[in-house]
């Protein structure tokens, strides 16, 4: 079923708040996401914290570094952030809870149907018309979103409304040009270029930065083609959430078993990596904060998309969020939800993001 109007955004246009007294208390062990590793090997000894120094063995999936990343990476066990340089300064590292964002997963190129496929419900005129599209190379995506320990440690500071849920919950209060900001300053700190020319700034990430352009530092001028971190496009944000499968959610048709929403989530922000991941291992794909992509928005965009690598309009008023969040319905987490609720300035307590890098 299509629905002609866009749905309201819960916590703006509604004006729904918060219940007092809900902010969920944890102890610390808790709040860390999930190792990297996905326990696959053979001489794992199916600990939560996949601890290879229990299991040395010198097999080929396993360097006994205590970071290996093996289900996930293109060089099994030896290049863990997916940048093709083994066992360098920065990899994943499951024994150090803060490098979490540096954990993740090499997407393969391919091809897919976008947009209000058969399993999905619900669907917004928007999500029209399914259309192929193809990713012509593999691309690096964080498995989780940007967590308020990610930002403090780079950016200083903690812009979060949820502050109080601790440094393993996603950083929230973002705009469009604050996460655009992260994405560079986390380029220069692993000596890459940033993707990303801002122009004629006022203020500072985390503080309600605006600015009067953003350019693409690529020859192209396309975000696909930076070498640094950036935020993914719409499509591949959702081809990374459907992994493969044709479900409701990003990893399952049962909203709860993937996706923090407003019923489950008592409407606070979670833990990340807190539920199950969708099968390229990606966790919170559906729910928690809903996350920025890269694209300008625009309701008629699907008639028009180019078929391979398409990275939306050429300019535009607002710019896309995707996922769905913890103060939403559980619709509004369906994987091909497209969120179009703001400017580029919009900083609002359930919106972060996650970042993606080009690898080929």
């Amino acid at each position: 079923m299509i629905s002609v109007h866009r749905h309201c955004f819960k916590a703006l246009d509604c004006s729904r708040m918060s219940r007092p007294g809900l902010t969920v208390l944890l102890l610390a062990s808790l709040l860390l996401p999930p190792a990297c590793g996905h326990d696959d090997s053979a001489d794992d000894d199916d600990s939560a914290d996949d601890n290879d120094s229990a299991d040395d063995d010198d097999s080929a999936d396993d360097d006994d570094s205590g970071d290996d990343d093996d289900s996930t990476q293109g060089v099994p066990g030896t290049d863990l952030d997916g940048d093709g340089v083994s066992i360098e300064a920065g990899d994943c590292d499951d024994s150090d809870p803060n490098s979490g964002l540096l954990c993740g997963i090499t997407i393969p190129s391919g091809s897919f149907q976008m947009g209000c496929t058969p399993g999905q419900f619900d669907c917004y005129i928007d999500e029209q018309p399914v259309h192929p599209v193809t990713l012509s190379r593999r691309f690096w995506l964080a498995r989780t979103e940007v967590t308020q320990g990610d930002w403090q440690a780079l950016m200083g500071g903690n812009p979060s409304q949820g502050h109080k849920c601790g440094p393993s919950c996603p950083v929230d209060s973002v705009n469009w040009f604050e996460a655009a900001a992260f994405a560079n300053a986390l380029s220069t700190a692993e000596g890459k270029e940033p993707c990303y020319e801002l122009v004629a700034c006022d203020g500072q990430p985390g503080q309600g930065m605006s600015c009067q352009d953003v350019l693409v530092s690529s020859a192209s001028g396309s975000n696909y083609d930076c070498s640094g971190y950036r935020l993914p496009t719409e499509a591949e944000w959702e081809y990374a959430a459907r992994a493969g499968q044709d479900l409701a959610f990003s990893g399952s048709d049962t909203v709860d078993e993937v996706g923090w929403w407003e019923e489950p989530s008592e409407l606070v922000v979670q833990p990340v990596a807190g539920l199950q991941p969708n099968a390229w291992g990606l966790f919170d794909m559906s729910g928690n904060v809903s996350e920025w992509t890269f694209d300008w928005y625009t309701a008629d965009y699907y008639a028009n998309s180019p078929e391979t690598d398409p990275e939306g309009p050429s300019s535009g008023q607002i710019r896309s969020q995707r996922g769905g969040s913890w103060a939403d319905n559980s619709d509004d987490l369906r994987v091909s939800d497209r969120n179009e609720h703001g400017p580029p300035t919009l900083r609002y307590f359930n919106l972060g993001l996650r970042v993606a890098r080009s690898l080929d």
